[in-house]
């Protein structure tokens, strides 16, 4: 009697919660099926705002056809690429292990060298010429070359500054690096090269979010101004309370592509280091307000609520849009 009590209590009631279990399982499977019927169920989030623009996925994902060698970027050792050319013969005096290279060092602009390729026998210079091009494959000596931009946007994109691609460079054992001038004018270029960029792409955006809208029934007033829900949030440069730099964000919540966007920043160390300096003029002042990155004064916490209100501010006339309904979280 003890053992049945015992199966009755341990095994069948256990027994009864696994067929539970299972059958939960069951109908959770085939809710899940039930769920992937549909034939956009199963695209993520890029695949439909890709849709939106009449992109196809399925082709991007493929390798391009090229009759060619694609156009990329390797690190090569400078040791390895002269034992390369000592196996090749000179095309003029037609002897072996003759030719050798040499980095103009004088003629370097930050990643791209220009290297010299000259016969120690004949003494004759079969090349000169730099190991990269200049953006857009131009002459211009006053064109950036393409992967001083990139090494830019490289470090930039993973949070670091000019410093930090000079450590890089050291470690690697790179004969030069960016100056700090250089540095910050490929980071102009590519902050105005950003910015028509987004702006290209809102006007397809808004396009798109007036299309999705007009599926659904809702179209613009007498004026032009659409009604449309948006999400909006914050974030800042680094963690904590104390950072100098936030950003918000609106994104249309239906088709989730972003609309605007504000930066603001309680900081400038050239504006710090002029107001220590007596010598400062007026005119100089002047001259660096229209640039100045200092565009709000106050705390980080209150730049989120700040750039919201930038945001809301402008929506209807700059992009016609009328944010009826916000989805944020308590801090905004």
């Amino acid at each position: 009697m003890v053992k049945s009590k015992f199966r009755s209590k341990y095994g069948y009631s256990g027994r009864r919660k696994n067929r539970k279990l299972a059958t939960r399982k069951g109908q959770q499977e085939s809710d899940d099926s039930a769920i992937k019927v549909g034939p956009d169920a199963r695209k993520s989030s890029s695949a439909r705002k890709f849709d939106l623009f009449g992109i196809d996925m399925s082709q991007l994902s493929k390798p391009p056809v090229m009759d060619e060698p694609p156009d990329c970027y390797f690190i090569i050792q400078f040791a390895c690429l002269s034992m390369l050319l000592k196996s090749l013969a000179c095309p003029l005096c037609l002897k072996s292990n003759v030719l050798e290279a040499l980095l103009i060092d004088k003629e370097h602009c930050g990643f791209s060298y220009k290297i010299k390729v000259q016969c120690t026998d004949c003494g004759k210079e079969m090349l000169s010429m730099f190991l990269c091009q200049r953006v857009g494959s131009t002459t211009s000596s006053r064109t950036p070359f393409d992967i001083n931009l990139r090494a830019v946007l490289a470090f930039r994109g993973i949070g670091c500054g000019s410093s930090s691609m000079k450590d890089w460079c050291g470690t690697m054992n790179f004969p030069n690096s960016f100056a700090y001038g250089t540095f910050s004018s490929h980071q102009n270029k590519l902050e105005l090269a950003s910015k028509s960029v987004f702006d290209k792409m809102s006007e397809q955006s808004h396009e798109s979010i007036r299309a999705a809208y007009k599926e659904i029934g809702i179209v613009p007033d007498d004026h032009g101004v659409l009604d449309i829900a948006v999400s909006y949030d914050g974030t800042w440069q680094k963690r904590g309370h104390s950072s100098h730099n936030g950003i918000g964000c609106a994104i249309e919540l239906l088709t989730e592509l972003p609309i605007d966007y504000e930066v603001l920043s309680n900081f400038c160390l050239k504006c710090k280091i002029t107001s220590e300096d007596p010598s400062t003029t007026d005119e100089w002042k002047a001259a660096h307000a229209e640039n100045c990155p200092r565009n709000f004064t106050g705390t980080a916490n209150a730049m989120e609520v700040e750039a919201v209100k930038r945001i809301w501010q402008r929506s209807v006339e700059k992009h016609k849009f009328h944010y009826t309904t916000i989805l944020s979280d308590g801090d905004s």
